[in-house]
């Protein structure tokens, strides 16, 4: 099920063996707010609230829900390969540095999208939990409580994939799906940047098109700029039916990829992606559940056994409920003494890793020693006739890499050994030499890593 546009659209599926088919679809109209409650809370009508209990109770099976990203704080981020404690950890600094809410108002949640040799790649989600509490107030209203409260743009990620859209290299989708458009960049089919256009509802056409180029330039350039990718690649922009005309022109005018549209009646839906992403991952992947509609879950299902224990010996299902209830008053004592030592030792993290990072920044930007001329000086002083360079890339206090050709393999490791005996560098990895048959040169790539580079 995925919030969107006032509306929650839902897909049932069902599992066959090995096959998944569609059971089921429809959309279901959130009404808006008819009046007040005692506390000031906005409320709706009993006619209201009647008619959408019974649509959400006809609902049947584990609810998956799928938030829109304009709701969501989105960041893919390159962390190290670490214990999955660990990562966590890291992800709650993460979304303390560039989150604009306090991280106490926030659900947090992760999911590794790629595993590399020693770094994965993170997507890092959060979301206020007024926005989920909110939606949990609504289906609770069904008695529906959701098993993985997930992003609506990994469900239209997923549809990409099983779709089999995605290739190589870098991909634009700019998703006309909603009056909130969204842009998803995939490397190679793994997502490097989601990115929401804002409410486009009452924009003309134009408005509506520039808002977008803008927003295609703007990421093309944070691609080369923040990941070094020299984009080349497709921008393809999904609605559905017909395309915006003004729209695909602007487009082609402005960007250097090659443009194109599909029509979304083509694909499955954002909500079956959701919900393939939950019957496959379960509650794996990222999931916004707040940690009190958890710690609920799991009481009913344990008072539940209880009960039913109850029933055949009933003076044990009184000890048990005493021993329970005795339980949770000293978990819960034990919780507020954890959650006051947690924040006290955070606090004075934080004030650690602040400092830390200015002495970094400041020692990052006097250290002249590793300037991109010394690099390029040290590395011609060690390069070998018939060695030629076709790229030199420079990351200040983090690593150079370089690209080139050369007559032999043999050139190539001497060439490297020569940089590893230079001292200069912490470190040098070689990934070649292959040959190259076109121009019969041996092309090879060298990173070398700066002292400090990789903290």
């Amino acid at each position: 099920m995925v919030f969107a546009d006032k509306a929650a659209d839902w897909v049932t599926i069902s599992r066959d063996q090995e096959k998944v088919e569609v059971a089921g679809s429809g959309r279901i109209v959130l009404p808006e707010a008819e009046a007040k409650a005692e506390d000031g809370a906005t409320a709706v009508g009993e006619d209201t609230r009647t008619a959408l209990k019974r649509e959400l109770s006809a609902l049947k099976g584990q609810i998956t829900v799928g938030l829109p990203s304009d709701k969501l704080l989105l960041r893919t981020i390159s962390l190290p390969a670490v214990s999955d404690d660990e990562l966590s950890s890291m992800v709650q600094l993460q979304v303390d540095k560039f989150s604009p809410f306090p991280v106490e108002s926030l659900v947090i949640s992760h999911e590794v999208l790629e595993k590399r040799r020693d770094t994965y790649l993170v997507l890092v989600a959060a979301v206020k939990e007024e926005i989920v509490e909110a939606v949990g107030k609504t289906l609770l209203i069904g008695q529906l409580v959701p098993g993985r409260v997930d992003a609506a743009v990994l469900g239209w990620w997923r549809v990409f994939r099983d779709s089999g859209i995605t290739g190589k290299g870098i991909e634009l989708f700019l998703l006309m799906a909603s009056s909130v458009p969204e842009l998803v960049v995939l490397q190679d089919g793994v997502p490097l940047v989601f990115r929401s256009l804002g409410e486009c509802e009452g924009m003309s056409e134009n408005e509506i098109a520039d808002e977008a180029v803008e927003t295609v330039n703007h990421t093309l350039m944070s691609l080369e700029l923040e990941h070094g990718l020299s984009v080349r690649g497709s921008v393809t922009v999904l609605s559905k039916g017909p395309a915006s005309a003004v729209l695909l022109e602007k487009l082609r005018n402005a960007c250097p990829c090659e443009v194109t549209h599909k029509s979304l009646e083509d694909l499955p839906t954002a909500p079956e992606g959701v919900a393939r992403r939950f019957m496959e991952q379960g509650r794996t992947g990222l999931d916004l559940t707040p940690a009190a509609w958890r710690q609920v879950e799991t009481a009913k299902l344990f008072k539940q056994r209880i009960l039913t224990g109850a029933m055949a010996v009933l003076g044990a299902w009184l000890f048990t409920i005493v021993i329970l209830f005795g339980g949770v008053y000293v978990q819960q004592l034990r919780l507020v003494s954890s959650k006051k030592t947690e924040s006290e030792l955070h606090k004075s993290a934080k004030d650690v890793v602040t400092m830390q990072n200015r002495v970094r920044m400041i020692r990052h930007y006097m250290d002249r020693s590793k300037s991109s001329l010394e690099c390029l000086r040290q590395i011609s002083e060690v390069q070998p006739r018939g060695v030629d360079l076709t790229s030199f890339t420079y990351r200040k206090g983090e690593e150079v890499k370089i690209s080139g050709e050369a007559d032999s393999a043999n050139l190539v490791y001497d060439f490297k050994n020569k940089l590893d005996g230079s001292r200069f560098f912490t470190g040098t990895s070689l990934d070649g030499p292959r040959r190259d048959p076109r121009r019969n040169k041996e092309v090879f790539d060298i990173d070398m890593k700066l002292p400090g580079g990789g903290q």
